[in-house]
Formats: structure tokens, sequence, C-alpha cells
């Protein structure tokens, strides 16, 4: 319940109906956005299963629901491209929450962040973008950053199925959270409704952020970035 009423106060409706855009079947796209997060929050791991949020008296919690159709139609719309508007709402979504109180006790202290990749199957054959990996199973190959004092995700960048363990810049995770949400949750929750995008935080009060618990994987794709990404990601590990 708690959990369903947060992401109705942070606005996660409107975020999505302000950044999510898709050719077709896009109209009230916050509504069926929070109907399926309302659907695995009750325990559904299916597009059927949000039915769920439409019987006794979940109503009470839950208004404007849409039905497994339309979710269905809604979800079956998505493109490439919906994902990066997708990370663009679950970014600001954590500064809100931030700004909230939920997130790190201290802002302005170091943070561990773990960087690492994971395998996310998939059972179709026409799913965009998801192909074999090392693994052998089908399904997509994306790259997250975890807050281990928390418990939350602050960064996932998707990657096709066969993507290697090494794509991807590691410090793009943690220069992001360093520059636009830490500065962003600083400002309390004067500053949560507002896109991390429109701030020019200041350099004196960016917290510093220290990148102690890094996989495998992210310190091998350390080898393949720039030399200017390097130097960021010496100045994120430097005490």
């Amino acid at each position: 319940m708690r959990k369903a009423l947060l992401a109705q106060r942070t606005g996660l409706a409107e975020l999505v109906d302000e950044r999510v855009h898709l050719q077709a079947h896009g109209a009230h796209g916050g509504s069926k956005a929070l109907t399926v997060i309302g659907s695995m929050l009750a325990g559904g791991d299916s597009i059927d299963d949000t039915i769920v949020l439409r019987t006794g008296a979940t109503g009470e919690l839950f208004n404007a629901t849409c039905a497994p159709s339309t979710v269905g139609t809604w979800l079956r719309s998505f493109r490439w491209y919906n994902i990066r508007q997708l990370d663009a709402v679950s970014r600001e979504l954590l500064a809100r929450l931030w700004a909230a109180g939920g997130g790190p006790k201290d802002l302005a202290g170091p943070l561990t962040i773990d960087l690492d990749s994971t395998i996310v199957p998939v059972y179709g054959r026409g799913k965009q973008g998801a192909a074999f990996g090392y693994t052998k199973v089908r399904g997509y190959h994306p790259q997250l950053a975890t807050c281990p004092e928390t418990g939350q995700v602050l960064f996932c960048r998707l990657r096709g199925g066969n993507a290697g363990a090494a794509r991807g810049e590691p410090c793009q995770p943690i220069g992001y959270i360093r520059n636009r949400i830490v500065p962003l949750a600083a400002q309390g929750p004067k500053g949560a409704g507002q896109p991390p995008g429109r701030h020019s935080p200041d350099p004196a009060s960016t917290s510093p952020l220290y990148e102690r618990s890094v996989s495998n994987s992210a310190r091998r794709s350390a080898n393949s970035v720039s030399q200017s990404s390097r130097d960021l990601l010496r100045a994120i590990r430097k005490p």
C-alpha cells in the first residue's frame, strides 16, 4: 500500500505522460504504467495479472486502472528508443525519491556503487534486440548500477542480448548520479518535481562519490573507454 501511494505522490504517472512518446496507443501512458506497477506490487508477473487491480477493494487504492487488453496493446507498442525515454523517467523518479528522504542517509558522504550486468531471458522470437549471448540464453543483457545501502537500482542501460559484458562505459552511471541526481536531491522536495536536465549543479555542491565495488566486467570495460572517461573514473575512485 505504501509503495503504491509513493508512486502516486512522486508524480510517476505525470512523468511517464511527459517523457514517453509512442507512435501509437500512447494516450494515458501514466495510468497504464501505474497499472503495470500496481500489478507487480501485488505479485503479478503477466499482462493478464493486471486484472487483480479491478477486483475486491483494490479500487480504493488504485483508480483509473486499465484493462489487461489495453495494457497489452500499450506494451507491444514500445520500440527500442522508448526504452531510453523510460530511462529518463527512472532517473528523474530516483531524484524525487532521494529528495523525499528515500535515498542514502548522507548525500554529502561517500556512496558505494556496484556495477554489473545481468541476463534477462525472453520467450518470444519477435522481441526487438533479444539475442543469444555467452550464456546461450535468448534475452537482453542490461548493465546495472545499484546502491547496497538502499538496495535501489540507480542506473540501468538496456543492451541487446549479444552485447559483450565489457560493452559500455562504467563511469557513465557514476557521472550521472554525481552530477545530476545528488545535486537535485540535495535541494529537497522543492527541486524534486523538476527534471534533472534543467538544473546546472554548482560544482562546489557536488557530492563526492566513491566507486568502491566494481564488477570484473566493469573493470574490463574501462580499458576500452576514451581517455576523458578514464580520467573521470580515476577522479571518482580517488579518496
